[in-house]
């Protein structure tokens, strides 16, 4: 599945402070992009407007799945999306979260090597509840990539983990490299490393 990301003139602004305007971008398949600034510069923002879930004030962002464009309102059908904004259920187990997750139901007998690879295995049946929140945070990365979506936009995912936590997430977004388009918001060094550009915002 070839996947195209264009961004286009993009601005944003929340009470009157500009963020960013002027925002042009054009992402393939197999490209990465690592998002930076200070805090409070958009980082988030940018991401989220990218994947379809926040407007932009002007501009257009456009996904092309195979030459095609894509509907505003499906871009998450296409794409993995890891963020502080995503809660898992509480009263479910990580297993039944990920279960509930699932798109293709011959995708179930990857659940527990995934869990197992980010350390998750022993504790598939516990309530989220009583998870901690690295726990969660790596929880919340198989959520966003268990379908194995073409596009994949990362809100500081490295965010809470301990150091075995994020040698297995960095190890598997070099993995997932190769045949995803991969969008990160950060100001981490080996994250923005991961990337093959750099966008800074608040400059």
């Amino acid at each position: 599945m070839n996947s195209r990301l264009i961004i286009t003139d993009i601005a944003k602004s929340f009470s009157r402070k500009r963020l960013f305007r002027n925002i042009t971008v054009e992402l393939s398949g197999n490209n990465s992009l690592a998002v930076t600034g200070p805090n409070g510069s958009g980082k988030s923002t940018l991401v989220e407007i990218a994947a379809g879930i926040r407007r932009p004030d002007t501009g257009n962002v456009q996904l092309l799945i195979d030459g095609s464009a894509v509907d505003r309102k499906d871009f998450m059908k296409y794409a993995g999306f890891c963020s502080p904004r995503i809660f898992p259920y509480e009263d479910l187990s990580g297993y039944e979260n990920i279960l509930f997750a699932l798109k293709k139901k011959d995708r179930m007998d990857t659940i527990d090597p995934m869990l197992e690879r980010f350390l998750l295995l022993a504790h598939k049946n516990k309530p989220v509840r009583y998870y901690s929140t690295g726990m969660r945070q790596r929880l919340k990365f198989i959520l966003a990539i268990i379908n194995d979506p073409p596009v994949l936009f990362l809100d500081e995912p490295g965010t809470n983990l301990d150091d075995a936590g994020k040698t297995a997430m960095y190890d598997m977004i070099r993995e997932l490299h190769d045949g995803h388009l991969i969008m990160i918001a950060t100001n981490d060094t080996v994250e923005r490393k991961l990337c093959d550009g750099e966008i800074r915002l608040g400059e």
